[in-house]
């Protein structure tokens, strides 16, 4: 796994807060992933499961620094995926609401329509369904 310590030219926030940035493959959104006998995972749980074990059932890994490619293990957390949309100020859709705005958008409404009839931000609704693209469940 290859990373490098942030250096000032990598951005003042990485390099204060001492991130360790990824340097190997990235997926379409920037995200730094790996691939292991068990399949593809994000780097930064490789990293923090080899230090950690298990992240614990019903929790993601959110970034405590904000910086996209880190790895480093002691700048993720454990936590629910509404609170880390909290966190970054996204609405989180429910499990019922993601698959409505799913076969809303699928039947060839606009996202933006769908987030207008949400009462959400369109972000809001393309991360809902970026999140089914990568594995969720279809209602």
């Amino acid at each position: 796994m290859t990373w490098h310590l942030a250096t000032p030219e990598d951005g003042e926030n990485a390099y204060v807060c001492g991130c360790h940035l990824w340097d190997g493959q990235t997926d379409r959104d920037g995200t730094p992933v790996i691939h292991t006998t068990q399949g593809n995972t994000t780097a930064a749980k490789a990293l923090w499961e080899r230090k950690n074990g298990p992240v614990p059932k019903g929790k993601v890994l959110g970034s405590l620094c904000g910086e996209t490619l880190c790895v480093r293990p002691r700048h993720r957390e454990p936590m629910t995926h509404r609170e880390l949309a909290y966190r970054y100020g996204r609405t989180a859709l429910t499990p019922r609401l993601r698959d409505r705005a799913y076969r809303l958008v699928s039947s060839g409404m606009s996202r933006r329509k769908v987030a207008e009839l949400m009462n959400v931000d369109e972000s809001t609704i393309r991360h809902a369904l970026r999140e089914l693209d990568r594995g969720g469940k279809h209602g």
